[in-house]
């Protein structure tokens, strides 16, 4: 069975240490050869050798890499310094990550990868939570921070010291990986950078080694004005090929999600099982995608947000089962989806941010 399992991932942003290291979670890792990207919080000093959270850290890495999956790390600051890597925290996030690089090194551990989640910052984000039944509220308040953010030299200096981040990395750890949202696609259209900028996002301005695409389609129709659960199929279709026209095999997509996570509120924009992502799935497939990954393990493992009421390990693998075992197949076309991307692309024309970006990217050009 393990030789044709395809490339798999998934992130766990909540799960204890303790369950991560069990022989349940670590059998369906290996069974599946998951790349598991683990949420790490940054230090702000030092670490110590006997540390025990930096320990169940290194034990993460070692038991995970002798299973047969890949351990990936997944660094993020604190909530009040934005949690996400963005535009304003990118100076405190290379430094917190030197002293993680540190610990690595004198400690001789050997990490295959790293995710660069780069996300608007935890603040906007509340915004959005804090209204979430209050549409106008929450729409004026989103627009009010968006707007407000669109800064070009900031933009380009934090691609600048982003990279920066990304090429001492490559010196010490493995690949890198970044996990970006759907909408920032129509910046490659134009060769610009106008919606990472508003969403202080900045993605594509810097050469990681793959692009993984979040598709939270769960939630989506709940989030996009005009598109409706009928239109995610085709919304899908249509970023699965822009995405691997422009990465290729460094272009994966990302399904959920499957658990509230660090953003409770909605458990009903969750998937109820697995069969809720198979169509999706199917159309990423038409589209050319090849490596899928799942947010989030968590919701693999259990069918409550507190982790009480786990699931079988039948049912754990039937996530993964779906992402393997789906067939192709192209979806019916949605002309309010077409329409949406357009006003998108008339709106992000970006003449300012292309000629100072000058084409430096080559998936631009």
């Amino acid at each position: 069975m393990n030789e044709s399992i395809p490339p798999l991932g998934c992130y766990s942003e909540t799960l204890p240490i303790d369950e991560l290291l069990s022989k349940h979670v670590l059998r369906l890792a290996s069974r599946f050869r998951l790349k598991v990207a683990y949420k790490v919080d940054l230090p702000v000093h030092p670490i110590q050798k006997n540390d025990p959270y930096w320990i169940g850290i290194r034990r993460f890495i070692e038991e995970y890499s002798e299973s047969g999956a890949t351990p990936l790390l997944w660094p993020l600051l604190s909530k009040n310094q934005g949690y996400w890597l963005n535009e304003r925290n990118a100076l405190q996030y290379r430094d917190a990550l030197m002293l993680m690089l540190d610990w690595t090194d004198r400690n001789g551990i050997q990490v295959p990868g790293m995710i660069y989640d780069v996300e608007t910052p935890w603040y906007q984000t509340r915004i959005a939570l804090d209204a979430q039944n209050n549409p106008l509220k929450r729409f004026a308040g989103l627009a009010f921070s968006v707007l407000s953010n669109r800064n070009p030299l900031r933009f380009l200096h934090a691609s600048q010291t982003i990279q920066t981040i990304v090429d001492l990395q490559h010196q010490k750890l493995g690949v890198s990986y970044t996990a970006t949202f759907p909408l920032l696609m129509a910046d490659l259209a134009v060769r610009g950078f106008r919606l990472q900028d508003l969403f202080e996002m900045p993605v594509f301005s810097v050469s990681f080694d793959n692009y993984n695409l979040m598709m939270y389609t769960s939630y989506l129709a709940d989030l996009l004005p005009g598109i409706s659960p009928r239109d995610l199929g085709h919304m899908v279709y249509e970023y699965a090929l822009m995405l691997t026209s422009h990465f290729g095999e460094h272009g994966q997509m990302t399904f959920g999600s499957t658990y509230e996570a660090v953003l409770p509120g909605k458990p009903l924009n969750t998937y109820g099982g697995p069969q809720d992502m198979a169509e999706h799935v199917a159309a990423a497939k038409a589209g050319g995608v090849e490596e899928f990954w799942i947010y989030c393990l968590e919701g693999t493992l259990y069918r409550d947000r507190q982790g009480t009421n786990r699931l079988s390990e039948a049912e754990s693998n039937a996530w993964f089962e779906t992402l393997i075992q789906t067939e192709p197949k192209v979806p019916e076309p949605s002309k309010r989806f077409e329409l949406l991307h357009k006003l998108v692309l008339i709106f992000n024309r970006d003449p300012l941010g292309r000629l100072l970006m000058g084409g430096t990217r080559k998936s631009w050009i």
